[in-house]
């Protein structure tokens, strides 16, 4: 797997260079909130060793100590809508434990990583460990999320806290909206107001899978259907 992601990187690094001059003189605002940010980078953001041996090593290749904040946030971006494609992640693919993983989330996020494949959960939960591992506050909403042919439909997405402001990240739309074309960043660092209407967070939000232990299921005697 590691030799899958090591090329994507390769292939990847030239276009994320180029790009990062462009949206820097276009996108300050989303500059200068995440370089002012205050940051606590850490090796462990899941607290599940394989993932985040996985997470590590990603940002070892993709960014550099020199790297601004927002420089990182938005190679990891770029990087995943390049990596991942939608679908059902490769269960019959990777083999995984889930009980060597702290949350089912986990699980699901690193064979979702491994095998290149997720759906809106999957990207969110990868991008937001990756933020994360910057030092970055993010967590996971569950909501609605407007579609292009009108109406709302279930959906999860990335949220930084940022000084008390919730700033929205969302690569899995991004990746929907650019088609395999130009990332436009219509989804990365933008508060709500910025992207009226597109939003919808659950009130309160949900307990979902990701946040289960896989030990204590077990020992319940419940037993999980992934998809």
């Amino acid at each position: 797997m590691k030799k899958r992601i090591c090329k994507m990187i390769a292939a990847m690094m030239a276009t994320v260079m180029l790009c990062s001059v462009t949206v820097c003189a276009a996108g300050n605002s989303a500059a200068d909130i995440l370089n002012a940010a205050v940051v606590t980078p850490t090796d462990t953001p899941s607290g599940s060793q394989p993932l985040d041996e996985m997470i590590t090593y990603l940002l070892s290749q993709l960014t550099s100590p020199e790297m601004t904040t927002y420089d990182k946030a938005k190679a990891c971006y770029d990087w995943l809508i390049a990596y991942m494609q939608y679908g059902t992640p490769g269960f019959d693919l990777v083999a995984a434990d889930p009980l060597s993983f702290v949350t089912y989330g986990d699980y699901i996020g690193y064979v979702a990583l491994a095998s290149a494949t997720g759906v809106c959960d999957d990207y969110s939960y990868i991008y937001s460990e990756m933020l994360k591992a910057i030092g970055l506050n993010s967590y996971l909403v569950s909501g609605k999320t407007h579609k292009a042919s009108g109406g709302y439909t279930g959906h999860t997405w990335v949220v930084a806290n940022i000084d008390g402001i919730e700033y929205v990240f969302d690569p899995q739309i991004e990746d929907n909206i650019a088609k395999g074309g130009t990332i436009a960043y219509y989804r990365f660092c933008k508060t709500y107001a910025q992207v009226p209407d597109k939003y919808i967070p659950y009130d309160p939000q949900p307990t979902t899978i990701y946040s289960a232990d896989p030990r204590a299921l077990q020992a319940a005697g419940i037993r999980v259907i992934f998809y």
